[in-house]
C-alpha cells in the first residue's frame, strides 16, 4: 500500500497461468477458463481487470537472486483448500505464467506486467504450491510482491 497525495493505492497482483490441459477444469476449479488459463489475484474475493475475472489465490514470488538475470522465479500460491491440486495433475507439458501489478480503485490500468515464464516445475504440499519459472523471459527488474500464503492459512474456508 502506498500513499500518495492523501489517497491510498492498494497494489493488486494478478497471475495468470496458460496451459491448454487446463481447459477440462473449467467449473471445476475457481479461476480456470475454458480456454486454458488459470486466473488468481492477491485478493481476498474475485477480481475483474480488464472483464477478466481472477479468483481470490493468496501468492508471493521469489525473484532471481540479484545479478542473476536469466535466473529461476518461483511462485507460491495458498493451496490451504487443495483447489490448486488438480491444476498441478493436468499439467502434461510447459505452462506459461504472466504476472501484473493494477490498482485495486484502476483494476483496469497496469502498472507493471511480466510475461512468457516458462514453467520449468510444480510441487504441492498440504499449503501451498510451488511453480519454479525459468528462462528465457526472466530478465529485467521485477516487481516486489510481498504477500506470504502462509500468512493467509484458511483464507477461502
Amino acid at each position: 500500500m502506498t500513499t500518495a497525495r492523501g489517497a491510498t493505492r492498494i497494489d493488486v497482483y494478478l497471475a495468470t497461468l496458460e496451459h491448454p490441459d487446463l481447459a477440462p477444469l473449467t467449473g471445476f476449479v475457481d479461476g480456470v477458463t475454458i480456454d486454458g488459463k488459470l486466473r488468481v489475484a492477491n485478493w481476498r474475493h474475485n477480481f475483474i481487470s480488464r472483464t477478466f475475472t481472477f479468483a481470490p489465490g493468496f501468492f508471493q514470488v521469489q525473484q532471481p537472486r540479484a545479478g542473476d538475470r536469466r535466473g529461476i522465479l518461483q511462485l507460491t500460491i495458498d493451496n490451504v483448500d487443495q483447489r490448486l491440486t488438480d491444476v498441478v495433475n493436468a499439467l502434461t507439458g510447459p505452462a506459461t505464467l504472466k504476472l501484473e501489478r493494477v490498482y485495486a480503485h484502476l483494476p483496469d490500468t497496469v502498472r507493471n506486467q511480466w510475461t512468457r515464464l516458462e514453467l520449468k516445475l510444480f510441487t504441492v504440499n498440504d499449503r501451498e504450491l510451488t511453480g519454479s519459472f525459468g528462462p528465457p523471459a526472466t530478465e529485467g527488474q521485477f516487481m516486489g510482491i510481498r504477500i506470504n500464503p502462509s500468512g493467509y492459512p484458511g483464507a477461502f474456508e
